[in-house]
């Protein structure tokens, strides 16, 4: 690859490391990022927040690309909130699109199937 394209490579490393955090919650290393940087909340949908080392704002800035190329992997449904998270493919921002229920905030993906079928 050589230094043609250095910064592309560094991002590419810095959202593997995004990735691991997500993909092994219980390595070290991502332990104490999450005690550190986002002990309340996910990777994903945290801030920067005060002070920041140089290594979590690089890993931060990385999470742009990890957005645009996650996607969930079905499983039981139970995790996947339907008005939150991006779990269908589309030309309308990989959002579900309709018209918003009140009170159905923690609306899953499972509310939505029937459990007999696995379609």
């Amino acid at each position: 690859m050589g230094l043609k394209n250095f910064y592309g490579f560094n991002f590419a490393l810095l959202g593997k490391q995004g990735w691991h955090f997500m993909a092994n919650p219980k390595v070290m290393v991502a332990h104490i990022f999450k005690a550190r940087y986002y002990l309340r909340g996910a990777f994903l949908d945290t801030d920067i927040g005060p002070n920041p080392s140089y290594s979590w704002l690089s890993i931060c800035n990385s999470r742009i690309v990890l957005r645009e190329g996650l996607r969930w992997k079905i499983g039981d449904k139970s995790l996947i909130n339907v008005w939150k998270e991006t779990w269908i493919k589309g030309a309308t921002g990989d959002r579900f699109l309709t018209q918003f229920v009140p009170g159905s905030e923690d609306l899953a993906v499972k509310d939505l199937l029937k459990p007999d079928i696995k379609e």
